[in-house]
């Protein structure tokens, strides 16, 4: 008997191809009409963002061609969208305020207006290295997308020390505070009261601060591998430390990230969620993580913002693309770091603590605003770099090639493992960490992921796994003394 099924499953992927290259064909006419209804200033800077998108769209496509069932979770899907975010907001916010720039969203914009074309050149910097990152994980990622292999839970004891750990980290900075009388007015000023700490008192109260968001993820991990008994425990989890975040008008990236780290585990081992179920969680984010850039205010009291108030502010996305534009067009410092060894290689050097270097290491966000804003710095504000205010100081559009590269083929590896290898609660833990802090090389520096895993991941499994085993040790000691 003879079976056709190899005559189906031949037929099938020209019709994807061509179902394929048809939205493509529609997306690029479409995209051709809008730009043609706008004046010549916004049109420069909308062909940026749609080389963007493009390169976004095409690398999910490619995924979802491969594997229909690939997960939109999927950590260079979830990089490659945050990173296009950054590249699309503040041309987008530009355009919408017709160009005219309010000293409450950024005063370095206020002060200098700068123009279309100078805006639109950065906007193609981001697009650049967005398209090296896409192009690159594309070909290191594997083409399926489902384990093959099962996950190893790691038992009880793993989620209650990691639980331990975690108190022991909140009691650390109640002690801390207590200590060394850190009792700062406003959001802003508990940087510059941490910045005044002894040395290895602030290293240390880094180290533990990262741990808690690591922690944090391994609670959630542990909990995700037995879902259905302890759904409810992740909701209530996660619930508290929103809650705990919004009363103490802390930082919104812990609560950001237990959020999308507790939907990304859902997605990965129970259920795939839909792309409009993410686009309508994602701007209920977005939205939230505006309101509570208003609430964290000394001054504002507990109610809704308003439309105009959620408006006038700058977003992180903003300030990050505009250290890029300032350095380029206003401090003219293109190249600057070309002399400059110890900041060049900042990120190497930065994983390295400081008592073992002979020299001072160097930070790039610090020499930034030392350099060009001293008043600020001196009344502890800071300003986070960014990967193309890097290649602006550094080498240019080769460097951000090589940095789009190297990121491109860090997460690709990191996927290829969690598909092929034995992963048990930490790697999933790690993927997670690795998905949700992944940003931090767009946001940052392009090797501060690397520095973090080493001071903050890492350190944070060592002691859960020494914590896990004396539980482990003590259950069996509790057995022989009751048999």
């Amino acid at each position: 008997m003879t079976s056709h099924r190899p005559a189906i499953a031949a037929t099938r992927i020209p019709l994807r191809f061509m179902g394929a290259l048809a939205g493509a064909y529609a997306a690029a006419l479409a995209a051709v009409i809008v730009a043609a209804t706008l004046d010549s200033n916004s049109r420069l800077l909308f062909w940026p963002i749609v080389a963007t998108a493009a390169s976004v769209a095409a690398l999910i496509w490619s995924i979802r061609t491969s594997d229909r069932s690939a997960s939109y979770f999927e950590i260079g899907v979830v990089y490659a969208g945050i990173v296009a975010l950054y590249a699309a907001v503040p041309p987008v916010i530009a355009v919408l305020n017709g160009f005219e720039f309010s000293p409450l969203r950024d005063g370095r914009f206020a002060a200098a207006q700068p123009l279309p074309s100078e805006i639109a050149s950065i906007a193609w910097w981001y697009a650049i290295y967005v398209a090296a990152f896409c192009f690159t994980y594309a070909l290191v990622r594997p083409r399926e997308s489902v384990r093959a292999k099962p996950l190893k839970p790691a038992g009880r004891a793993v989620p209650i020390a990691a639980v331990m750990l975690l108190a022991a980290v909140k009691l650390f900075d109640v002690v801390m505070i207590w200590a060394f009388h850190l009792h700062p007015q406003s959001y802003g000023e508990q940087y510059l009261l941490i910045g005044e700490l002894p040395m290895f008192w602030r290293q240390i109260a880094n180290v533990l601060d990262g741990m808690e968001i690591t922690l944090e993820l391994i609670i959630l991990a542990a909990l995700a591998f037995n879902y259905r008994r302890t759904k409810w425990l992740i909701v209530l989890f996660v619930a508290a430390l929103v809650a705990l975040t919004v009363l103490r008008r802390g930082a919104r990236t812990e609560m950001a990230i237990v959020v999308i780290a507790a939907m990304q585990l859902r997605d990965l081992l129970v259920k795939r969620i839909s792309a409009r179920t993410i686009g309508i969680a994602a701007a209920a984010g977005f939205m939230a993580f505006l309101a509570m850039s208003i609430v964290r205010q000394e001054s504002y009291g507990f109610r809704l913002p308003t439309l105009e108030e959620l408006s006038g502010p700058g977003t992180d996305f903003e300030g990050i693309f505009n250290n890029a534009w300032d350095l380029k067009y206003v401090q003219g410092a293109s190249g600057a770091f070309r002399d400059q060894p110890s900041l060049l290689y900042s990120g190497i050097t930065g994983l390295i603590p400081q008592q073992l270097l002979p020299f001072q290491k160097a930070s790039p966000s610090v020499w930034y605003v030392q350099t060009y804003y001293p008043v600020d710095y001196a009344r502890g504000g800071g300003l986070v770099f960014g990967v193309v205010a890097q290649a602006v100081v550094g080498y240019g559009v080769i460097e951000l090639l090589l940095r789009g590269i190297f990121v491109g083929l860090l997460l690709g590896s990191v996927h290829r493992y969690f598909v092929h290898g034995r992963v048990g609660v930490f790697y999933l833990a790690f993927y997670v960490w690795m998905t949700v802090m992944a940003y931090q090389t767009c946001r940052n520096t392009t090797l501060s992921l690397v520095s973090q895993t080493l001071y903050r991941f890492v350190p944070a499994v060592l002691a859960t796994l020494l914590l896990a085993a004396v539980l482990r040790r003590g259950r069996e000691l509790r057995k022989r003394l009751f048999a």
